[in-house]
Protein backbone atom coordinates (compact mmCIF):
# COMPACT_ATOMS: atom_id res chain seq x y z
CA UNK A 1 0.00 0.00 0.00
CA UNK A 2 2.96 2.49 0.42
CA UNK A 3 4.43 1.56 -2.70
CA UNK A 4 1.39 2.34 -4.51
CA UNK A 5 1.39 5.88 -2.60
CA UNK A 6 4.43 6.41 -3.93
CA UNK A 7 3.67 6.24 -7.50
CA UNK A 8 0.81 8.13 -6.93
CA UNK A 9 2.32 11.12 -5.12
CA UNK A 10 4.43 12.45 -8.22
CA UNK A 11 1.65 12.30 -10.80
CA UNK A 12 -0.45 14.25 -8.27
CA UNK A 13 2.37 16.21 -7.74
CA UNK A 14 2.29 16.43 -11.38
CA UNK A 15 -1.67 17.33 -11.62
CA UNK A 16 -1.40 20.20 -9.09
CA UNK A 17 1.71 21.91 -10.80
CA UNK A 18 -0.32 21.60 -14.01
CA UNK A 19 -3.53 23.56 -12.75
CA UNK A 20 -1.86 26.19 -11.19
CA UNK A 21 0.38 26.58 -14.46
CA UNK A 22 -2.69 26.40 -16.32
CA UNK A 23 -4.20 29.29 -14.01
CA UNK A 24 -1.38 31.18 -13.80
CA UNK A 25 -0.81 31.25 -17.41
CA UNK A 26 -4.97 32.36 -17.59
CA UNK A 27 -4.20 34.96 -15.57
CA UNK A 28 -0.98 36.13 -17.48
CA UNK A 29 -3.43 36.53 -20.07
CA UNK A 30 -6.18 38.09 -17.84
CA UNK A 31 -3.68 40.80 -17.23
CA UNK A 32 -1.55 40.82 -20.75
CA UNK A 33 -4.84 41.20 -22.71
CA UNK A 34 -5.29 45.23 -22.38
CA UNK A 35 -1.68 45.39 -22.90
CA UNK A 36 -1.66 43.35 -26.11
CA UNK A 37 -4.84 44.87 -27.07
CA UNK A 38 -3.10 48.71 -27.04
CA UNK A 39 -0.23 47.92 -28.84
CA UNK A 40 -1.32 45.63 -31.51
CA UNK A 41 -4.58 47.80 -32.46
CA UNK A 42 -3.26 51.29 -31.89
CA UNK A 43 -2.75 53.85 -34.56
CA UNK A 44 -1.80 57.35 -34.52
CA UNK A 45 -2.94 60.09 -37.47
CA UNK A 46 -2.17 63.31 -38.42
CA UNK A 47 -5.72 64.45 -39.81
CA UNK A 48 -5.83 68.31 -41.69
CA UNK A 49 -7.85 69.48 -38.42
CA UNK A 50 -7.55 68.11 -35.00
CA UNK A 51 -9.31 70.02 -31.92
CA UNK A 52 -9.97 73.07 -34.21
CA UNK A 53 -6.75 73.42 -35.29
CA UNK A 54 -5.38 73.50 -38.84
CA UNK A 55 -2.26 70.82 -40.13
CA UNK A 56 0.26 73.34 -41.20
CA UNK A 57 1.91 73.32 -44.27
CA UNK A 58 5.16 74.96 -43.98
CA UNK A 59 8.42 72.87 -44.86
CA UNK A 60 10.22 74.50 -42.06
CA UNK A 61 8.01 73.00 -39.92
CA UNK A 62 7.11 69.97 -41.66
CA UNK A 63 11.11 69.49 -42.02
CA UNK A 64 10.96 70.15 -38.27
CA UNK A 65 8.38 67.11 -37.30
CA UNK A 66 9.67 64.91 -39.80
CA UNK A 67 13.26 65.08 -37.48
CA UNK A 68 10.78 64.92 -33.99
CA UNK A 69 9.02 61.75 -35.77
CA UNK A 70 12.37 59.91 -36.74
CA UNK A 71 13.68 60.23 -33.39
CA UNK A 72 10.73 59.43 -30.93
CA UNK A 73 10.17 56.21 -33.66
CA UNK A 74 14.09 55.25 -32.61
CA UNK A 75 12.65 55.03 -29.02
CA UNK A 76 9.98 52.77 -29.14
CA UNK A 77 10.59 49.00 -29.40
CA UNK A 78 9.19 47.27 -32.94
CA UNK A 79 7.36 50.18 -33.67
CA UNK A 80 4.25 50.16 -35.90
CA UNK A 81 3.98 53.73 -36.65
CA UNK A 82 4.87 57.55 -35.77
CA UNK A 83 3.58 60.79 -36.37
CA UNK A 84 5.55 64.63 -36.54
CA UNK A 85 2.98 67.27 -37.07
CA UNK A 86 2.76 71.37 -36.16
CA UNK A 87 -0.95 72.53 -36.22
CA UNK A 88 -1.71 76.29 -36.17
CA UNK A 89 -5.15 78.17 -34.36
CA UNK A 90 -6.98 79.42 -37.52
CA UNK A 91 -8.26 82.34 -34.73
CA UNK A 92 -4.40 82.93 -33.67
CA UNK A 93 -1.71 82.31 -35.60
CA UNK A 94 0.95 82.48 -32.99
CA UNK A 95 -0.50 79.66 -31.11
CA UNK A 96 1.43 76.48 -32.67
CA UNK A 97 0.90 73.05 -31.56
CA UNK A 98 3.70 70.25 -32.34
CA UNK A 99 3.14 66.58 -32.04
CA UNK A 100 5.36 63.63 -31.95
CA UNK A 101 4.19 60.38 -30.95
CA UNK A 102 4.74 56.58 -31.97
CA UNK A 103 3.64 53.49 -31.80
CA UNK A 104 4.62 50.24 -30.95
CA UNK A 105 4.96 47.54 -27.47
CA UNK A 106 5.18 50.01 -24.55
CA UNK A 107 5.89 47.57 -22.04
CA UNK A 108 6.29 50.29 -19.17
CA UNK A 109 4.14 52.92 -19.65
CA UNK A 110 4.83 55.26 -16.53
CA UNK A 111 8.51 54.67 -16.83
CA UNK A 112 8.81 55.28 -20.41
CA UNK A 113 7.12 58.85 -20.08
CA UNK A 114 9.33 59.50 -17.55
CA UNK A 115 12.55 58.80 -19.63
CA UNK A 116 10.80 60.83 -22.34
CA UNK A 117 10.35 64.07 -20.06
CA UNK A 118 14.12 63.34 -18.76
CA UNK A 119 14.99 63.19 -22.45
CA UNK A 120 13.61 66.28 -23.76
CA UNK A 121 15.84 68.09 -20.55
CA UNK A 122 18.99 66.66 -21.62
CA UNK A 123 17.75 67.94 -24.83
CA UNK A 124 18.31 71.30 -23.68
CA UNK A 125 14.66 72.02 -22.68
CA UNK A 126 14.69 72.18 -18.97
CA UNK A 127 11.02 71.10 -17.84
CA UNK A 128 9.73 72.40 -14.43
CA UNK A 129 6.33 72.16 -12.49
CA UNK A 130 5.70 68.48 -14.33
CA UNK A 131 2.76 67.36 -13.27
CA UNK A 132 0.32 64.24 -13.46
CA UNK A 133 -2.59 65.32 -15.09
CA UNK A 134 -5.77 63.34 -16.07
CA UNK A 135 -5.24 61.00 -19.56
CA UNK A 136 -8.41 61.19 -20.38
CA UNK A 137 -10.68 58.34 -21.46
CA UNK A 138 -8.49 56.59 -22.82
CA UNK A 139 -6.18 55.60 -20.05
CA UNK A 140 -2.37 55.18 -19.61
CA UNK A 141 -0.39 57.93 -17.94
CA UNK A 142 -0.24 61.22 -18.76
CA UNK A 143 1.77 64.21 -17.13
CA UNK A 144 2.59 68.39 -18.67
CA UNK A 145 5.51 70.57 -17.65
CA UNK A 146 6.67 73.95 -18.42
CA UNK A 147 9.58 74.96 -20.24
CA UNK A 148 11.09 77.41 -22.37
CA UNK A 149 12.92 77.23 -25.85
CA UNK A 150 14.65 80.81 -26.97
CA UNK A 151 12.97 82.60 -24.38
CA UNK A 152 9.75 81.82 -25.11
CA UNK A 153 7.41 79.85 -22.49
CA UNK A 154 6.10 76.38 -23.56
CA UNK A 155 3.95 73.70 -22.36
CA UNK A 156 4.93 70.44 -23.13
CA UNK A 157 2.61 67.62 -22.39
CA UNK A 158 2.87 63.46 -22.79
CA UNK A 159 1.11 60.63 -22.89
CA UNK A 160 2.07 56.66 -22.71
CA UNK A 161 -0.05 53.38 -22.86
CA UNK A 162 0.97 50.52 -23.47
CA UNK A 163 0.19 50.86 -27.47
CA UNK A 164 1.64 54.66 -27.87
CA UNK A 165 3.92 57.05 -26.53
CA UNK A 166 3.11 61.25 -27.77
CA UNK A 167 4.18 63.96 -26.75
CA UNK A 168 3.22 67.97 -27.63
CA UNK A 169 4.01 71.54 -26.89
CA UNK A 170 2.13 74.38 -27.10
CA UNK A 171 3.37 77.83 -27.71
CA UNK A 172 1.51 80.63 -26.67
CA UNK A 173 -0.81 78.84 -24.51
CA UNK A 174 -1.85 78.89 -20.67
CA UNK A 175 -0.99 75.43 -18.92
CA UNK A 176 -4.84 74.69 -18.01
CA UNK A 177 -5.80 75.53 -21.97
CA UNK A 178 -2.55 73.45 -23.02
CA UNK A 179 -3.77 70.44 -20.81
CA UNK A 180 -7.47 70.73 -22.21
CA UNK A 181 -6.18 70.80 -25.53
CA UNK A 182 -3.84 67.99 -25.26
CA UNK A 183 -7.02 65.18 -24.06
CA UNK A 184 -9.01 66.71 -27.23
CA UNK A 185 -6.39 66.28 -29.11
CA UNK A 186 -4.92 62.57 -27.98
CA UNK A 187 -8.89 61.71 -28.32
CA UNK A 188 -8.95 62.50 -31.78
CA UNK A 189 -5.63 60.96 -33.04
CA UNK A 190 -5.17 58.19 -31.66
CA UNK A 191 -7.87 55.27 -32.56
CA UNK A 192 -7.54 51.37 -31.08
CA UNK A 193 -9.59 48.72 -33.31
Amino acid sequence: MSDRRYRTGPWIALSILGVLLMAGAGGFFVLARPVLAEAVTSTLSTPEEVAGLTLSSNPELQTVADELKTGISEEVTNSTGSIGAFYTDPADAAKIVMLAGVTGVVADPASELGRGFTGISEGGMQITNLRDVDPGPLGGEAKCGDTTANGQALVVCGWADYGSIAFALFFNREAAASEELFRQIRGEILTRG
